[in-house]
């Protein structure tokens, strides 16, 4: 059991470390300027900060590549070159995981790359001169092989099967750019969105499928209150025992309806529309490291470098982001 559990434990570790790095390097822009800029202060690019979870065998370089290919298209952004008064500074996060970013063992596992540039002005503070990240003028993030960013949902916990997570009323495309259809986060990100394989970013889940996976809920929640019925004890009012008879009673009839619905063969009735990722938008069949979608998105502090993020953005090299996804 152990064995079982270091893996879980190993991957929740690097998504905590990932969530505390996005919340200090790469977070939202500052509402004001946290110290005077030092802008005649030398700038670089850095090495990048990598962080690599457990990759398959020959995945770690192939991912990595892949990430200095994204970096080699973000340096030739005229905002992104090395320039007095402020620093690039990359962070590089490689996952091996599915799509749907859980621990289903049926689903194929691909390598999720994210990158992320951030041109930090150089600051003066009581401390010295330094590179504030928290007063970060832009930044570039790339997202490759991950689709938590097109503004889809789980339905809610337990509502899956085998074959993947159930998406109940997903989000549509706010806005199409650069020929590419645009996504909005609950936190008014905006990400691009870019395939390999020209198919839909969703699949619907037949009324038979989308039972079954009722049915199991609803026989689990019928065992529980099984349980507890085999654990009330002696002396308990005739009253409660009654409400929890009436209770099994009523899940009882539910299930049964359920199974009978599952084995009409009109089982297309009414019911939400229930959609899962297109398993044909991301092929097992390719080395896990190749780029099959990438989720691009690109800010910048309008508050206090007014215009920046909508310039990174047109100096992007949107052809050159493609190629990868040939």
């Amino acid at each position: 059991m152990a064995a079982a559990i270091r893996p879980v434990v190993r991957r929740v570790a690097w998504r905590l470390a990932w969530l505390a790095l996005v919340l200090t390097a790469a977070a939202g822009p500052a509402s004001a300027q946290e110290n005077p800029l030092a802008p005649d202060h030398p700038g670089a690019w850095r090495a990048p900060d990598v962080r690599v979870a457990d990759l398959p065998a020959g995945a770690r370089a192939a991912a990595l590549a892949v990430a200095g290919q994204l970096y080699d298209i973000v340096r030739r952004l005229p905002d992104m070159a090395p320039k007095t008064g402020f620093d690039v500074i990359p962070h590089t996060f490689v996952t091996f995981d599915n799509v749907d970013r859980t621990d289903n063992p049926r689903l194929p596992k691909f390598v999720r790359i994210e990158v992320t540039a951030n041109l930090v002005p150089w600051e003066r503070s009581a401390r010295g001169v330094e590179a504030n990240e928290r007063d970060t003028a832009g930044s570039v993030t790339v997202v490759v092989n991950g689709l938590e960013h097109t503004g889809t949902a789980p339905k809610g916990d337990g509502w899956s099967d085998e074959r993947g997570t159930f998406i109940e009323s997903p989000e549509e495309p706010v806005e199409t750019k650069h020929g590419f259809p645009v996504y909005q986060e609950g936190n008014l990100d905006r990400w691009v969105f870019m395939r390999r394989h020209d198919v839909p970013l969703l699949a619907p889940v037949t009324r038979a499928r989308y039972l079954q996976a009722e049915i199991r809920l609803k026989r689990e929640e019928l065992a529980k209150v099984e349980a507890r019925r085999a654990r009330i004890p002696a002396g308990v009012p005739a009253s409660v025992v009654a409400t929890v008879d009436e209770a099994l009673g009523q899940l009882r009839s539910q299930v049964a309806d359920l199974q009978r619905e599952a084995a009409s063969p009109h089982s297309s009735g009414d019911g939400p529309a229930v959609f899962t990722f297109n398993p044909a938008l991301l092929d097992p069949a390719l080395p896990p490291s190749t780029p099959q979608t990438l989720s691009v998105r690109v800010r910048g502090n309008d508050e206090l470098f007014p215009g920046l993020g909508d310039r990174l953005d047109a100096q992007l090299d949107w052809a050159a982001l493609s190629v990868l996804l040939r």
